[in-house]
């Protein structure tokens, strides 16, 4: 009885280090397909099952599988490891900052308006990019303008919504849908420390259908080329539905000639938020990036505001002119 339960349980763990395995090797071939795209998504995910299977083969001395899970390991060990490396280019602790940037999700269904508010207040950001707001989210949202004076707001029904609050006078403002994709992206220059800086807050749709998964990427590639032509210093924002191993955020970066905030600060996971064991089920789609004369002093997830997304807050330095 107890072999047959080893061998149950063996069998039980070669078949998911198989899946492990597939999964894991499918990203690299994400630009083929939608749904070899999602799998670049979960690479923590994909670490934690590889180590778990790891364990198993080699408790029971099955050292060929064991062999087999070190390269699982190792795959997604390399997606992970950039991202808790400090680059000293970015990332300088005596650096002070003095430009903060609080980036919320805060889900078109949710009515937690007080939750986001309470966080503005204790934040005290220079600015504020809400997404997924209607008309709802922003009569509620009026009372940040005590803080936050300054904004641009285009209310949405069904997700699409977006709207930038400043404490900082915009220079300029325009509202922008680089591709026509019926998602409308926020364009603006503010002045910070006697520097103008270029920001641009973006939502592709999430490629939940096929067409949307297109609108996405066209979106992400034509607000690449937005971006190079923006005038540094700038910072490109927003829930961008997918994920830094993606191919199309890769492609979006390069393009850009940005930054991703988040390396040397860990991975930090900012949906789905219902998930049970999270953040080990979480996946980061909410990002921001910077041009490489920002200096990046800290970015973290903020608490659950009722959000489906963790706010996400990022604090720079601004270079002086």
């Amino acid at each position: 009885m107890e072999d047959q339960i080893i061998n149950v349980l063996l069998r039980s763990t070669q078949l998911a280090s198989m899946c492990v395995l597939l999964l894991s090797g499918a990203g690299y071939f994400a630009s083929a397909h939608k749904y070899l795209e999602l799998t670049t998504h979960f690479k923590l995910q994909y670490l934690i099952g590889s180590v778990g299977c790891l364990l198993v083969f080699i408790f029971f001395g099955s050292w060929p599988w064991a062999v087999c899970m070190l390269i699982g390991c190792f795959i997604n060990l390399s997606a992970l490891v950039p991202f808790y490396i400090s680059s000293s280019r970015i990332r300088t602790g005596a650096t002070r900052a003095n430009f903060r940037v609080l980036l919320s999700n805060v889900n078109s269904l949710s009515t937690h308006y007080q939750a986001l508010i309470d966080l503005v207040n204790e934040e005290t950001p220079d600015v504020l990019i809400a997404q997924e707001v209607n008309n709802l989210w922003l009569s509620e949202l009026k009372v940040v303008g005590n803080l936050l004076p300054h904004s641009v707001t285009v209310p949405r029904e069904r997700g699409a919504g977006i709207a930038l609050y400043s404490r900082i006078p915009l220079q300029q403002s325009e509202v922008v849908d680089p591709e026509r994709t019926g998602r409308p992206s926020i364009l603006a220059q503010l002045c910070v420390d006697e520097r103008t800086i270029s920001l641009l807050a973006i939502h592709p749709h999430a490629p939940v259908r096929r067409d949307h998964f297109e609108y996405r990427n066209r979106l992400l590639c034509a607000a690449s080329s937005l971006a190079r032509r923006m005038s540094a210093p700038k910072i490109v924002i927003g829930d961008f539905n997918c994920s830094m191993w993606s191919p199309y955020f890769s492609n979006f970066v390069r393009k850009a000639g940005l930054v991703d905030a988040r390396k040397g600060f860990g991975v930090l996971p900012t949906w789905p938020t219902q998930m049970l064991l999270k953040p080990l089920l979480m996946i980061p789609i909410d990002h921001c990036l910077v041009s490489p004369d920002i200096k990046v002093v800290s970015i973290r997830t903020g608490r659950n505001i009722g959000s489906d997304h963790l706010p996400l807050i990022v604090e720079l330095a601004i270079p002086k002119s």
